[in-house]
C-alpha cells in the first residue's frame, strides 16, 4: 500500500520534524507564534506546489487549515499575510502531490497532540488561537482515514510510488528549512526528541 511505502520511506525525515518541532515548546507566546508561522508558510507552500495537479476535493482540508492559520495569527497579533511563490517545494505530477498531501494531512493527527500543550501552557482553545491545532475535533481521524484510502488507490505502480516518494520526502525536507529557519536562531540546549506521530 502506498501509505507504507511513504511512511517506511520517510521515516528519517518524519523523526527529525518530530525532534524539531517536538522541542520548539511553546513555552512562550513568541515560540508559538514561531510555529504558527512556520505552519502557515508550509501550508501556504505545498497548496501552491500540489493545486496544478490535484481535484479540489483533495485540497478542501488543506485550505480550511491554512485559514485556520490564519485565523490563529490575527488571533494573536501575528502576520497572517504573504506565503511563498507557486514551485517553492517542486512538485512535478499528480503522483508527487499527493506524496506532499500525505505529509500534511498526517500532520494534522500530531497537532492533535500539540493542541493539548498550548492549552495547558498558554491557555489557547480552538475559539482563540488554536484553531489550526484543533482542527476538525474528532472528524480529524475520520478525514486521515478517507485521505490515506483515496492515496492506496491512485497511487498503485512503482513509477507512482517512487514519484510519491519523492514528494514526500522534498515536503518534509521543506518543512525541516522552514523549522529551523524560525527556531535554530534560539537557543538549543535541551532540545529533546518528541515521539509525536
Amino acid at each position: 500500500m502506498a501509505r507504507v511505502v511513504l511512511r517506511d520511506g520517510c521515516a528519517d525525515l518524519h523523526a527529525e520534524v518530530d525532534d524539531l518541532f517536538g522541542w520548539a515548546g511553546f513555552e512562550s507566546l513568541d515560540r508559538y507564534l514561531g510555529y504558527l508561522r512556520c505552519m502557515k508558510e508550509c501550508h501556504a507552500a505545498v497548496a501552491a506546489a500540489v493545486r496544478p495537479f490535484l481535484n479540489h476535493c483533495f485540497l478542501e482540508g488543506l485550505e480550511r487549515d491554512i485559514a485556520r492559520l490564519d485565523s490563529d495569527l490575527r488571533d494573536l497579533g501575528g502576520c497572517a499575510d504573504g506565503g511563498p511563490a507557486s514551485g517553492a517545494i517542486g512538485i512535478e505530477s499528480r503522483a508527487q502531490a499527493m506524496g506532499a498531501l500525505y505529509v500534511m494531512e498526517g500532520s494534522r493527527l500530531g497537532a492533535r497532540l500539540l493542541s493539548r500543550r498550548v492549552s495547558q501552557m498558554l491557555g489557547m482553545s480552538a475559539d482563540r488561537g488554536a484553531c489550526f491545532l484543533f482542527g476538525d475535533g474528532k472528524a480529524g481521524a475520520l478525514r486521515w482515514r478517507q485521505f490515506v484510502s483515496q492515496l492506496d488507490e491512485a497511487i498503485v505502480t512503482k513509477s507512482e510510488l517512487d514519484a510519491a516518494l519523492a514528494g514526500t520526502r522534498r515536503t518534509f525536507q521543506y518543512i525541516l528549512q522552514a523549522g529551523q529557519k524560525e527556531f535554530d536562531g534560539g537557543d538549543n540546549a535541551g532540545r529533546q526528541h518528541s515521539a509525536v506521530r
